[in-house]
């Protein structure tokens, strides 16, 4: 057996790759975001074994199987009927501790996110005024908590749609906090169509086709006449 110390550059057997450091640290700071989360909803007492349950479960699972994750704990009436706003202040939370350090804690963590997406110029790309305008209008017809459901389903969907980094933060900060999508974020066409494309699909799943072709029908006509700038059927 060998004695030989390594050299500069190489890796121990028990040092783990870059990458597994990284997802290590990234899943530590999801959980202190949760935690936060959580604290509003559920007794101090049992935050540690809910948290774990995540950890084990949906640490790397997308951002949609939070509603099965909600399915783990919302086991008594209470916890039911705040489900909607448990959801959010999950999506809220994970949104600022998704792959950047929580320097300063989870609150300075998504403030400085909120800074770095969020602006009250106004948007300045037609096509993406329209298109969130288009989606919104979506959401607003939804019954109930649908809305939410829909927000988780695009926000799963974006790492697949190869966009900048900077344009996926824009989109998922919209989608979760509502925050305005700055003015110097261009998204192509092709991309805003799929998008609207993946509301559509998630509509689909949750009327059926025929109260979702009605419902986008309206939301449709509704765009058109409020962002006369874009012509909204280039996205469908």
């Amino acid at each position: 057996m060998s004695n030989k110390t390594p050299g500069p550059g190489l890796l121990l057997p028990d040092d783990p790759p870059d990458t597994e450091k990284t997802t290590a640290m990234v899943i530590a700071q999801k959980k202190v975001a949760i935690e936060s989360a959580l604290s509003a909803y559920l007794p101090q007492d049992s935050i540690g074994n809910v948290v774990r349950i995540w950890e084990e479960k949906y640490a790397l699972q997308p951002t949609f199987a939070l509603q099965r994750f909600l399915n783990e704990f919302c086991n008594n009436e209470t916890l039911r009927s705040q489900r909607s706003q448990i959801l959010q202040s999950l999506i809220r939370a994970l949104s600022g501790a998704d792959g950047r350090p929580l320097e300063g804690g989870t609150s300075s963590a998504i403030a400085a996110m909120a800074a770095s997406v969020a602006t009250p110029a106004a948007v300045n790309n037609a096509a993406v005024q329209c298109c969130t305008r288009l989606i919104e209008s979506v959401f607003s017809r939804t019954p109930g908590d649908m809305h939410v459901k829909m927000r988780l389903y695009l926000i799963g969907n974006l790492p697949g749609m190869k966009l900048p980094p900077a344009s996926v933060r824009a989109l998922q900060a919209w989608l979760s906090q509502q925050y305005r999508i700055p003015a110097d974020i261009s998204i192509e066409d092709k991309a805003l169509r799929h998008l609207v494309n993946l509301a559509y699909i998630s509509l689909c799943e949750f009327l059926g086709p025929v109260k979702a072709d009605q419902l986008l029908h309206e939301a449709v006509v509704l765009t058109e006449s409020a962002v006369p700038d874009y012509p909204v059927r280039n996205l469908l």
